[in-house]
């Protein structure tokens, strides 16, 4: 897979030899361009005003096309090695919608939902996807981002005050 993204050569440098070392058995994709680690050490400095904030220890980027078993099994082997504390997957809306089919079953059927919403079969369903997704942190998320899509969209239609 071709990188895109214009990477520092010290990044790529540092990113190669430490995957050399630690997870050989992946040097394969950071040569292709396919996998990049950034530790924690580039990221620079956490600014003063979020001192309760965590810095990974590092990230680990995986490149993928969006319909292919060989993506889906590179991605699969960098989580199988590396065993992450967390995955993230970046999604545009359309792909994320197709992700989650209802309840009774019925393949393909994209639900309803808005950008912002809680998504699923009600609330209780996306309470247990949250939490089995991300745990506290990602219900958290979902709650307030439900929240301020409800409180604009409530107010379509009004006129604007001073």
């Amino acid at each position: 897979m071709e990188t895109l993204l214009k990477i520092p050569s010290k990044i790529l440098q540092e990113s190669r030899a430490t995957i050399s070392r630690t997870y050989p058995e992946l040097l394969d994709l950071a040569n292709d361009g396919t996998l990049l680690l950034i530790e924690k050490k580039s990221f620079g400095p956490v600014p003063s005003w979020r001192t309760e904030f965590v810095e990974p220890e590092a990230i680990w980027l995986v490149g993928t096309t969006h319909i292919s078993s060989q993506s889906a099994a590179e991605v699969e082997r960098v989580v199988r090695a590396v065993k992450p504390d967390n995955v993230v997957v970046e999604l545009c809306r359309s792909r994320a919608g197709i992700m989650y089919i209802s309840d009774e079953g019925e393949v393909g059927q994209q639900l309803r939902s808005s950008m912002f919403s809680l998504s699923g079969t009600g609330f209780f369903g996306a309470v247990g996807r949250s939490i089995n997704l991300g745990g506290q942190t990602a219900l958290a998320l979902r709650l307030l981002l439900a929240l301020f899509s409800s409180k604009i969209s409530s107010d379509v239609d009004r006129p604007f005050r001073r």
